[in-house]
């Protein structure tokens, strides 16, 4: 993201909108780790002209501190590390991840929206732009959804751990999303796996 596409947010959707398709493709997110030593709750937000921005919490998913920024008056929503559009999730179990909470936290920002807002995914297949729908975020839950069924499918047919990882199964249905790749699937595994 350039630096101006920040202040292009806080001046208006077709500003937002202007600011990355003056972008090079392909656009992907950024990791940027949380410091348990700073926080934010929900609802926390501040002014910059006639923008209010509020950033809101939709905690455990990706991990136990996620967060989106809502750009209330030019509705856009960035959905940080909540939101992999059409590409594989990084889950971190070890900071508090759960796909199954994410999953309804999905459902949750899909409800508080409308089909006019913009949704900025933090992370997405490299032939998109960050650019996102609200169905996108359905997409991105019936994803999860699918995930877990085929881990726990793999489970329930006896699969090793190790067995497991080692799959690179396009998942039905998600073919876009491409081959499976490491990084969702010993957390799927070990949240399917953990005893109740």
């Amino acid at each position: 993201m350039s630096a101006a596409a920040p202040v292009a947010f806080a001046l208006g959707k077709d500003h937002a909108l202007r600011a990355w398709q003056q972008q090079p493709a392909p656009i992907t997110g950024v990791f940027t780790p949380i410091r348990k030593d700073v926080g934010y709750f929900t609802g926390r937000g501040g002014t910059i002209g006639k923008e209010r921005i509020t950033a809101k919490t939709y905690t455990p998913a990706h991990t136990s501190g996620d967060a989106i920024v809502a750009f209330d008056q030019a509705n856009v929503v960035h959905m940080g590390d909540l939101m992999f559009n059409r590409r594989h999730p990084v889950i971190d179990r070890p900071a508090g991840a759960s796909i199954k909470n994410w999953i309804v936290q999905l459902e949750s920002i899909h409800k508080a929206y409308s089909n006019d807002t913009v949704f900025i995914s933090g992370h997405n297949n490299t032939l998109l732009t960050p650019l996102a729908k609200r169905d996108d975020l359905l997409n991105f839950r019936d994803y999860l959804t699918a995930l877990l069924n085929f881990v726990g499918g793999l489970i329930k047919d006896g699969l090793t751990r190790d067995q497991v990882l080692a799959r690179r199964d396009v998942i039905r249905g998600f073919e876009d999303y491409g081959p499976l790749v490491a990084s969702p699937l010993p957390a799927a595994f070990d949240e399917l796996s953990a005893p109740k």
